[in-house]
């Protein structure tokens, strides 16, 4: 048998390990200094990270980080290196979250392997450019590079063994953290540490499930597990934790397990289709705003029609206007329910207004490079 059949490529180390050894470096080497500024006046977003030093003196990263660079190194870059050096960096860009898709069709694998294509017909632009360089030979004028090579598999992978994301080495990088690296600190360091390490896991287990004993016969539980299927559970966490939190509700901070899913289709505002639920804090960011000011500070200038609009068709045409003053959210929350499993919730997702519309008119015209 093929070996490559069976050997699939890793997105972590193919795919992301390859832009922070290769892409980045390409992009540091054309921008320089330029480049960590670009970084550093980036706005703040959520569920990104905001690299307020720079990326060029970080020497190593997590994988979280090299996807967050992923998310904004082509409008970092955009607008100061050549047009064909910016479409191959794109390009590659593309095939690296083409390759992440949890499912695929013929015509996306058919799209991942254009951006791939797309990419080789430009990148004799990063050549020109002086980008492609090491520090034992200086500057290259090739791409003998073997993951840029393995990306040609990507495809047959895929056909042979669905998505590669499920064969990634995030989950196990992860445990490598806290089962060995973390663990590792607290041995002697000599050259039993392995059997050190197993030992202090096997302690702390150990006392993990001394501690759910002695709270259950605490409260006078049987120490049978007869929570409800977890088919039929409206939440997912982990099943101690679940236990716990079905027969003794006030003592479950007592456990330590993964956050579970919050149920706002509990506690939320509901749509009308009942499949989605929205949730806000109970204190707004602002208060007593007139809707004129929204109109100039959002430049919204149809915002009053539209938000009377609105209030007249909701209240069918009897609603007047009874106050003058609103409040502002600067972001909610958004939560789902599965479309084939609709006993299950899915995590919620944060909708946040654009920090643009809080900045002055002055950084805005820096932002998009307007004239004054």
């Amino acid at each position: 048998m093929d070996p490559s059949i069976f050997l699939l490529p890793e997105i972590l180390h193919a795919c992301h390990k390859f832009f922070f050894d290769h892409i980045l470096p390409w992009c540091k080497e054309l921008l320089g200094a330029e480049l960590d500024t670009r970084f550093k006046c980036h706005h703040k977003c959520t569920g990104t990270r905001h690299f307020a030093g720079g990326v060029s003196h970080v020497k190593q990263m997590t994988g979280r980080e090299y996807r967050d660079i992923q998310r904004t190194i082509v409008a970092m870059i955009a607008g100061h290196i050549p047009p064909q050096f910016l479409c191959a960096v794109r390009a590659l860009v593309d095939f690296i979250y083409q390759a992440q898709s949890p499912m695929y069709t013929d015509a996306s694998i058919e799209a991942m392997e254009s951006s791939l294509c797309e990419f080789h017909d430009h990148k004799d632009a990063i050549i020109e450019a002086g980008a492609r360089k090491t520090k034992a030979a200086g500057a290259k004028t090739d791409f003998y590079i073997p993951k840029l090579e393995l990306f040609q598999s990507f495809a047959m992978a895929v056909c042979n063994s669905g998505a590669l994301i499920y064969h990634t080495a995030d989950v196990s990088e992860c445990l490598l953290m806290t089962h060995c690296k973390h663990p590792f600190e607290r041995t002697s360091k000599n050259k039993d540490f392995a059997e050190q390490i197993v030992q202090i896991l096997d302690r702390e287990e150990a006392m993990q499930q001394f501690d759910i004993y002695t709270l259950l016969r605490s409260g006078n539980i049987p120490l049978i597990n007869a929570i409800c299927v977890e088919e039929e559970e409206a939440t997912t966490m982990d099943p101690t934790l679940a236990w716990v939190a079905c027969v003794l509700p006030e003592e479950q901070w007592q456990v330590q397990g993964p956050r579970p899913v919050h149920n706002y289709f509990v506690s939320g505002m509901l749509a009308n289709n009942t499949q989605t639920a929205l949730h806000v804090t109970t204190r707004p960011d602002e208060v007593n705003l007139l809707l004129n000011d929204i109109t100039v500070q959002y430049c919204l200038p149809d915002f009053e029609t539209r938000y009377m609009e609105f209030l007249w068709l909701h209240s069918h045409g009897t609603h007047s206007l009874a106050f003058n003053c609103i409040a502002l959210w600067y972001k909610f929350r958004v939560q789902l329910q599965p479309t084939f499993r609709s006993s299950k919730v899915m995590p919620s997702q944060a909708v946040q207004e654009s920090s643009f519309a809080r900045l002055p008119l002055w950084t805005l015209r820096c932002c998009f490079n307007q004239p004054p």
